[in-house]
């Protein structure tokens, strides 16, 4: 693990409160919905358990081996998930701690339904960042330099207030990041709500929201409405079916992207002061 120096400690202000208690409600709500989804798999393991007795009774000795391992794997994945989700009570730091370093950064890599995929995550030192909402990308040119962080520390503990071991790293919200070397602050969580509302981070999401949405909705109307009929009537082979497919939603993603492009332009014309990416924003 990397190095860092804890340079000092400060209150919280009003905005970053808030954001650091936005952050805690959300990892609230993961752990409740890994419970939920653990009694889920519990349930799923009984029925399999009434099931592995219907089959023992009748001396089908290879489905009662499989129901019977199911049920046990099952049953484990319900009973750690639920503890998981129920056992650990989430505690947020009081006050920010400014902690100074390198940005270093670990990419984790794991197989999906249409290939792999890479995460990213940023820490300095034993702190690792939760990030603000899509800044994944924004922190990679970071890495390798020097920064101050102010955060908020997130630990866990049992609803008897014993701290439980760490896993990994500190895992700390961040609130505000300045570079060591170029005097520039990259991250102010309190300038942003200040100049953009406490709501900023909402509307970040719904306009992203506003163009996937109708963009998938077009891309449907297209494929029913054309290209399949097209596809079938003509008796294409898979893969320029496949293109008669993807074409469509390329098309409906272009124009989506296009409008959102010329909105931005719009309201830059009718405010010069805008400030239009999201990294921008993110300073403040």
């Amino acid at each position: 693990m990397g190095k860092e120096s804890v340079v000092g400690e400060r209150a919280m202000t009003p905005n970053e409160r808030f954001h650091a208690r936005q952050v805690a409600l959300y990892k609230r709500m993961g752990l409740h919905v890994t419970a939920i989804v653990g009694a889920v798999f519990g349930l799923m393991g009984i029925a399999l358990l009434v099931l592995t007795v219907g089959l023992l009774i009748r001396f089908q000795i290879v489905g009662v081996l499989i129901a019977a391992a199911t049920t046990g794997l099952l049953g484990y994945i319900a009973r750690g998930m639920i503890r998981e989700g129920t056992k650990r009570r989430l505690k947020t730091a009081d006050r920010v701690t400014m902690i100074k370093g390198v940005m270093e950064q670990q990419a984790v890599s794991y197989a999906t339904y249409n290939g792999r995929t890479t995460l990213y995550f940023h820490s300095i030192g034993d702190f690792e960042f939760i990030r603000p909402l899509d800044t994944e990308y924004t922190f990679m040119p970071f890495v390798g330099k020097p920064f101050v962080a102010h955060v908020v520390e997130l630990s866990f503990e049992t609803f008897d207030g014993t701290p439980l071991a760490l896993k990994k790293k500190r895992e700390a919200i961040l609130l505000k990041l300045e570079s060591d070397e170029e005097n520039e602050i990259k991250v102010d969580i309190d300038g942003v709500y200040t100049r953009y509302g406490r709501s900023y981070f909402y509307r970040y999401f719904l306009a992203h929201a506003l163009i996937i949405g109708p963009s998938i909705l077009l891309s449907l109307v297209l494929m029913i409405r054309y290209s399949v009929p097209l596809a079938d009537a003509y008796g294409l082979g898979l893969f320029t079916g496949l293109l008669a497919i993807f074409v469509p939603i390329a098309i409906a993603f272009a124009i989506g992207s296009l409008v959102y492009f010329l909105c931005q332009k719009l309201r830059k014309l009718i405010d010069p002061d805008y400030v239009k990416t999201h990294e921008e924003r993110l300073k403040g």
